[in-house]
């Protein structure tokens, strides 16, 4: 299977609030769990459920293993999230979208084609969710998506989403090109962010990358106001 292959199923699986649920459970989970107990922990019917698990066994995002049972019977299925980690071929995917982007004569500068390369990026991986999507499902699909690209940001804390919400991402598959070229590479990112949040529920709100906010630590801010955003860069 191809890295582009990866990433369509992948953003196709992150696309669904009800596969982010499945997902976010399994990585919550101690040890692997029966479908049985991930329908009970997720609140959808086994049947529903099932259609999930294909999902994400398909996009690679999880994983299922047979149990040897302890008496007589069949073997039970069990399911854990995948290892996180870099979409593979991270460098290679990087360099071939900026190359993409840049070499087009425009007045852009170097950032707006970055940002734009990021945000078609999405149109071509991403599905658009449904009318029933939130911010809420908005916000969580950007957290999974940086997982997937191994920024390793900072699990949901229970309760209401903070305003505004901020991604705490610990680690950067490119921080050596970042460190050398922030303004493309990060805006490929911040394109990306905003075009998430388009088609994942939240089109009115903002997005905003701060890279190396912290030493060792970029921030993803997301608003669903985005005036308030704006002036809190100002």
């Amino acid at each position: 299977m191809s890295p582009t292959t990866d990433s369509v199923k992948i953003h196709a699986a992150l696309g669904s609030a009800a596969k982010a649920d499945v997902l976010r459970a399994l990585r919550a989970a101690q040890n692997p769990l029966s479908a049985r107990e991930l329908a009970a922990a997720v609140d959808v019917p086994l049947t529903t459920l099932r259609f999930h698990l294909d999902g994400l066994l398909a996009s690679g995002l999880i994983e299922a293993r047979s149990e040897a049972p302890a008496g007589r019977g069949r073997p039970r299925l069990l399911y854990a999230a995948a290892a996180a980690g870099a979409v593979r071929d991270g460098y290679r995917w990087l360099s071939g979208l900026l190359a993409g982007s840049l070499l087009k004569t425009s007045a852009a500068t170097p950032a707006e084609h970055a940002e734009q390369a990021g945000a078609r990026w999405v149109e071509a991986n991403s599905p658009q969710a449904g009318p029933e999507a939130t911010f809420e499902d908005a916000v969580e699909t950007i957290r999974d998506v940086f997982t997937q690209f191994g920024f390793e940001p900072a699990p949901p804390v229970p309760g209401p989403l903070p305003e505004p919400v901020e991604l705490r991402l610990h680690a950067c598959p490119f921080v050596e090109v970042a460190r050398e070229n922030r303004e493309v590479v990060c805006s490929v990112h911040a394109g990306m962010m905003k075009s998430l949040l388009d088609r994942s529920g939240a089109p009115d709100a903002a997005a905003e990358l701060r890279p190396f906010a912290e030493p060792g630590l970029c921030l993803a801010v997301i608003d669903r106001h985005p005036a308030r955003l704006a002036g809190a860069a100002r």
